[in-house]
């Protein structure tokens, strides 16, 4: 299973465009800066237009629209100094300015300057307990504007990519949910499927204390082992060791905080903050196919009191459905490929969104 994927990833899709060299403006000199008008909940309806009103994330539907297509808008309140842009007719509320530009100003391009902005727009917000954004203060915003031709080759160009963000980004939805569905499908259990103990199985330890004489926080070519936790970012990576304690070919499973969660590991490791390590005893176990199967059954009796967690004894005892190992290997090798394939996506993802950053500090740096 191969995703496709759209060759055209230049920076400069219709052509070079040199960096933008006009005068800075204030906001409020180039666009009328309009408040919204305030709708409550009750007024909502399943109408048409996306009401927005102190965020990015739509209050709801209206029946009516007072903001035209294709304009820019900045949050006022709440999430305020967030910046988006519709290319629909929706309803500003009043905690949303939205931005109507002069003739000679394209709205697209006033977005992405803004967007390039943000942070500077964010130290701008007052903090209390609603943060606001005056009006007063958007006006005063500044751009760099440039002639009207360079604005709509810079939109181009960067919305070019940004569509093939999008398009991106769809597929990688597409690839996992179809993960999930093969992941429902095939570890279902069947006739032939044998139940277990995990503890009959796996020879299980625990994580202890960190080792700091043969740890690095940065991977080299000595330290180069990896040192896991029981947090579920990055894999629960915690840094590097030049000492590894446990074999290739393990499981880790999540004893504190998100319990139960699993992870393969193909490389030796050592692994610390009493996070539970399972290795194979035997050839009638796959690893990586139980690491699938728990993490979709979730076989474990969590402790409920006080902070959860999930000890080694209780993972010992928990029984899971077993196929035979050739199967075991089969529903390996086709969650692989899938696997496989989110991960060219989303290498594919990086990159792109690598080029519009590289694109935005050119164009607004």
């Amino acid at each position: 299973m191969k995703p496709s994927s759209n060759k055209n990833t230049s920076v400069f899709p219709h052509g070079h465009i040199d960096r933008p060299n006009g005068k800075r403006v204030k906001l409020g000199d180039v666009c009328k800066v309009c408040r919204g008008v305030r709708v409550v909940r009750s007024e909502l309806s399943h109408g048409t237009y996306l009401v927005y009103q102190n965020s990015l994330m739509p209050l709801g539907r209206y029946d009516k629209s007072n903001v035209p297509s294709g304009t820019t808008f900045i949050i006022a309140a709440g999430s305020a100094g967030e910046i988006g842009y519709r290319d629909e007719p929706f309803w500003a509320a009043d905690d949303c300015y939205y931005l109507l530009p002069q003739i000679g100003v394209v709205s697209k391009y006033v977005y992405y300057a803004l967007v390039a902005s943000r942070y500077h727009i964010s130290g701008l917000v007052r903090r209390g307990s609603v943060p606001r954004l005056a009006r007063d203060i958007v006006e005063c915003l500044e751009i760099q504007l440039p002639d009207e031709s360079m604005q709509l080759g810079i939109v181009d160009t960067i919305s070019a990519v940004d569509n093939l963000i999008i398009a991106q980004q769809s597929l990688v939805a597409k690839y996992e949910a179809i993960k999930k569905a093969t992941v429902n499908l095939l570890l279902k259990p069947k006739n032939g499927w044998r139940r277990v103990k995990i503890e009959d199985i796996f020879d299980i330890k625990v994580g202890g204390d960190l080792d700091i004489a043969y740890y690095s926080k940065t991977k080299t070519s000595f330290y180069r082992y990896e040192v896991v936790s029981n947090s579920l970012s990055n894999r629960g990576l915690y840094g590097y060791t030049s000492l590894p304690k446990f074999p290739a070919d393990s499981i880790t499973i999540t004893g504190r905080g998100n319990v139960g969660h699993a992870e393969y590991r193909d490389d030796q490791f050592d692994a610390i903050v009493r996070i539970v390590v399972l290795t194979p005893i035997g050839a009638s176990v796959c690893a990586k196919f139980v690491t699938e199967l728990i993490n979709i059954t979730s076989p474990f009796q969590i402790e409920s009191t006080g902070v959860p967690q999930l000890t080694a004894p209780q993972i010992a005892a928990a029984i899971i459905s077993l196929p035979p190992i050739d199967e075991q290997k089969r529903i390996v090798a086709t969650l692989d490929t899938i696997d496989n394939s989110i991960k060219d996506l989303k290498a594919q993802l990086e990159k792109s969104q690598a080029i519009k950053q590289g694109m935005m500090a050119y164009f607004f740096g």
